[in-house]
């Protein structure tokens, strides 16, 4: 008979070693990995509710709809069919059937659906063979501003317009290439998709009250539309129409835009606007030849570049102004120290030189010693002083010739103003390089300057959307999407980020209360606004009373409108000087005078908008 002992010892060691072996693979020292719950809820049988990292979208499971607990996640849908009005979202896992209905809401803000689109028209959308199509038993509740839907098992979710109008029809300025590769002006009108659509028209006109009958058609096209070859200094409206099932359905609400961009730009001290003739002209400072007269003489009123035509796009430095001709050609003059004028040399110039070796390029933007450009393949090329990584080379040497800037592809904006640069890719992200010791680069962090380990583009978190329109100010940052939203980032402590404090951000944030704006700049400590209905309206630093707003506080932390402008279809800022293009052509601007850059033949500071001293750009 065996020792009953010792059976129990062998016994308790053979438990052991199996205790070993199952903690070994289980806990992830083996070959197994261990299971990350990051981002999801643990629900089980008891139920409860998972949301979306930004709060709009939550799956409520009531009790008994699952057997076990169970790992649920709400995330931006990993591929956009077309259809969508805001992101769509994943609710995974997608493989489970509950034993109970579970009801998946989205909500929405009101105040930023798209022109034209009727609340009770909207429903949840669910991806189907990669096209969206609505669940019509989804219920809007126009008080809560959420739409919701019982369902069996997870997909892709999305809110989806299912009236029969495009809503949110816009028109936005841009150069554009045309078909013989030469810049153009032109307009680019965006509109979100109506479900099941083929295809859409286009009415345009160059009065308002379009109709189909009055206007000119543009057949067969799809969101977004660029308008091309247009006249500088006419206002085009439009509207878009639906086809369905070879039907035209009704009309959308009217925009309109003027066709082109960059007409006008400020520099430190001097300014420089684009008129109808493709002729610029300049004032201001002028100490080292940027306003290309070919002299060195301040200005209080406009001056023309000498032998300079044919120019589409305009881009004034602190002490040196670039300008874009329709051969895509770049054209540079003013201060050389640091080769910002991208001739291989460091001479001063006082007239215009041809910046070497770069071709087909679509737009421009000028830092504080920095040249960016925008070729047409979607490559940026940069020039002059890196000391904080402006040029995005990966280095912080000076660049007195065009280099490209790394590891960046499929750009289709820029923006600069000081010693930071932001781009926007076609797939929506933005990136941004150079100085970052407030925060404007928007990547989480204050650094002092973008080193990855060297200077190089960083994206900027949280942001994604196509249509979005950039702008780099002094030392912040802003984005507005395409539903209205206005994001800001960066220098605060004059309120320039408009949020309503003075606290520096490193991340983007939302500027609530802000609607129906066109377009956005930003100066040394401020922000101007150009809002749809022609009204200006600015927040930052306000000492003096240079914003020109009634509001007489040293700090203006939100949007403030300017007083006695109107009519405004341009704008931007100067150091700390503004200037506004009407619609009749003429130039307004406030703000500093001490060199002249407000052209009004004086130097003496302006609270409120005076007229530049010029005819009519157009």
């Amino acid at each position: 008979m065996r020792n009953i002992p010792s059976i129990i010892s062998q016994c308790y060691k053979i438990a052991i070693l199996f205790c070993a072996i199952v903690l070994f693979y289980g806990c992830g020292s083996g070959s197994k990995e261990a299971i990350d719950y990051t981002g999801f809820t643990l629900i089980g049988p008891d139920g409860g509710t998972v949301y979306s990292n930004d709060g709009k979208a939550s799956a409520n499971i009531p009790a008994g709809a699952v057997a076990n607990k169970t790992a649920f996640i709400i995330k931006p849908a990993s591929s956009v069919p077309e259809g969508n009005i805001w992101a769509p979202y994943d609710f995974l896992p997608d493989d489970i059937h509950f034993l109970n209905p579970v009801t998946i809401s989205i909500s929405y803000e009101e105040s930023t659906l798209p022109s034209g689109l009727i609340e009770s028209d909207l429903r949840l959308g669910k991806m189907f063979n990669n096209i969206w199509d609505q669940i019509k038993e989804s219920k809007v509740d126009i008080q809560g501003d959420i739409v919701s839907y019982e369902v069996s098992h997870f997909s892709s979710y999305n809110l989806v317009n299912t009236g029969k109008v495009p809503t949110g029809v816009k028109a936005f300025p841009v150069n554009s290439l045309s078909m013989n590769n030469k810049l153009t002006r032109g307009i680019t009108i965006r509109w979100k998709p109506v479900i099941g659509a083929t295809s859409y028209n286009i009415y345009w006109s160059t009065t308002p009250g379009v109709s189909k009958t009055s206007a000119t058609p543009i057949y067969n096209v799809a969101s977004p539309y660029t308008h091309e070859d247009l006249t500088f200094g006419k206002e085009y409206y439009y509207i878009v129409t639906a086809v369905k099932n070879n039907a035209e359905e009704e009309v959308s609400l009217e925009t309109s835009a003027l066709p082109g961009s960059d007409y006008i730009s400020g520099g430190r001290d001097h300014a420089a606007v684009l008129k109808s003739d493709g002729t610029v002209w300049t004032w201001g400072d002028n100490q080292y030849g940027q306003l290309g007269d070919g002299t060195l003489t301040d200005r209080t009123t406009p001056v023309q570049v000498q032998g300079l035509t044919d120019v589409i796009a305009v881009a004034a430095g602190r002490t040196m102004t670039m300008a874009l001709k329709s051969d895509g050609t770049v054209w540079t003059w003013g201060v050389n120290s640091s080769g910002e004028l991208g001739d291989g040399s460091n001479v001063n110039r006082a007239l215009p030189g041809q910046v070497v070796g770069l071709t087909d390029i679509v737009a421009i933007a000028a830092g504080w010693s920095t040249c960016v450009a925008l070729k047409s393949d979607g490559t940026v090329w940069t020039w002059g002083d890196n000391a904080h990584g402006t040029v995005g080379d990966g280095t912080t040497e000076k660049r007195s010739l065009p280099v490209q800037v790394v590891g960046l592809t499929e750009i289709v904006a820029i923006s600069a103003k000081r010693v930071h640069v932001l781009a926007l890719k076609s797939d929506g992200t933005v990136w941004a390089w150079g100085h970052n010791r407030l925060g404007q680069l928007g990547n989480g962090t204050d650094t002092g300057e973008s080193k990855l380990p060297v200077p190089i583009p960083v994206q900027v978190a949280g942001l994604t959307d196509p249509d979005a329109t950039i702008s780099a100010g002094y030392w912040h940052s802003m984005a507005m999407k395409d539903d209205g939203s206005v994001w800001s980032w960066g220098h605060n402590e004059a309120g320039e980020l408009c949020d309503g404090t003075e606290i520096n951000r490193s991340l983007p944030g939302k500027i609530e209360g802000i609607t129906d704006f066109l377009s956005l700049k930003g100066g040394e400590d401020y922000t101007i606004f150009l809002k749809r209905d022609g009204t200006v309206w600015m927040c930052g630093n306000n000492s003096n009373g240079i914003l020109g707003t009634v509001n007489p506080d040293p700090i203006i932390k939100i949007p403030t409108q300017v007083e006695r402008l109107s009519d405004v279809v341009a704008i931007d800022g100067g150091r700390f000087f503004q200037i506004a293009l009407k619609g009749d052509g003429t130039l307004l601007s406030w703000g500093f005078n001490s060199e002249g850059q407000l052209g009004d033949g004086t130097t003496t500071h302006r609270t409120a908008p005076v007229q530049v001293l010029m005819a009519p750009l157009f």
